[in-house]
Protein backbone atom coordinates (compact mmCIF):
# COMPACT_ATOMS: atom_id res chain seq x y z
CA UNK A 1 0.00 0.00 0.00
CA UNK A 2 1.80 2.74 -0.77
CA UNK A 3 1.51 6.55 0.79
CA UNK A 4 -1.40 7.64 -1.50
CA UNK A 5 -3.41 4.86 -0.92
CA UNK A 6 -3.37 5.33 2.65
CA UNK A 7 -3.92 9.42 2.69
CA UNK A 8 -6.80 9.11 0.30
CA UNK A 9 -8.20 6.55 3.20
CA UNK A 10 -7.05 8.40 6.20
CA UNK A 11 -8.98 10.84 4.30
CA UNK A 12 -12.42 9.11 4.13
CA UNK A 13 -11.94 7.71 8.10
CA UNK A 14 -11.69 11.58 8.74
CA UNK A 15 -15.01 12.36 6.82
CA UNK A 16 -16.98 9.68 7.55
CA UNK A 17 -16.45 9.67 11.51
CA UNK A 18 -17.03 13.67 11.07
CA UNK A 19 -20.44 13.03 9.22
CA UNK A 20 -21.43 9.60 11.66
CA UNK A 21 -20.07 10.99 14.69
CA UNK A 22 -19.87 14.71 14.94
CA UNK A 23 -22.70 16.24 13.04
CA UNK A 24 -25.14 17.78 15.70
CA UNK A 25 -25.56 21.27 14.34
CA UNK A 26 -27.49 22.26 17.48
CA UNK A 27 -24.10 21.64 19.81
CA UNK A 28 -20.87 23.79 19.20
CA UNK A 29 -18.89 21.88 20.28
CA UNK A 30 -19.44 18.51 18.47
CA UNK A 31 -19.64 20.96 15.54
CA UNK A 32 -15.63 21.86 16.61
CA UNK A 33 -15.14 18.33 16.02
CA UNK A 34 -16.85 18.15 12.87
CA UNK A 35 -14.97 21.16 11.41
CA UNK A 36 -11.62 19.67 13.12
CA UNK A 37 -11.76 16.01 11.12
CA UNK A 38 -12.78 17.73 7.90
CA UNK A 39 -9.97 20.00 7.89
CA UNK A 40 -8.06 16.67 8.81
CA UNK A 41 -9.11 15.28 5.65
CA UNK A 42 -8.27 18.32 2.95
CA UNK A 43 -5.16 18.02 4.80
CA UNK A 44 -4.72 14.22 3.70
CA UNK A 45 -6.33 15.13 0.67
CA UNK A 46 -3.24 17.91 -0.17
CA UNK A 47 -1.07 15.13 1.07
CA UNK A 48 -2.33 12.46 -1.59
CA UNK A 49 -2.18 15.26 -4.49
CA UNK A 50 1.14 16.68 -3.47
CA UNK A 51 2.92 14.57 -1.70
CA UNK A 52 5.88 15.20 1.31
CA UNK A 53 8.23 16.97 -0.54
CA UNK A 54 11.05 18.33 1.17
CA UNK A 55 9.75 18.43 4.40
CA UNK A 56 9.13 14.23 4.85
CA UNK A 57 11.60 11.69 6.24
CA UNK A 58 11.47 9.99 3.43
CA UNK A 59 13.59 13.08 1.80
CA UNK A 60 16.04 14.09 4.46
CA UNK A 61 16.74 9.66 5.04
CA UNK A 62 17.36 10.09 1.12
CA UNK A 63 14.65 6.44 1.12
CA UNK A 64 13.37 5.83 -2.46
CA UNK A 65 10.03 4.26 -2.77
CA UNK A 66 9.03 1.65 -5.21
Amino acid sequence: MTWRVAALLLAGFCLLTALLVHWQPADPGQMLHFMKNCCMAGGFLVLLVQGGGEVSLGHTLKLTWS
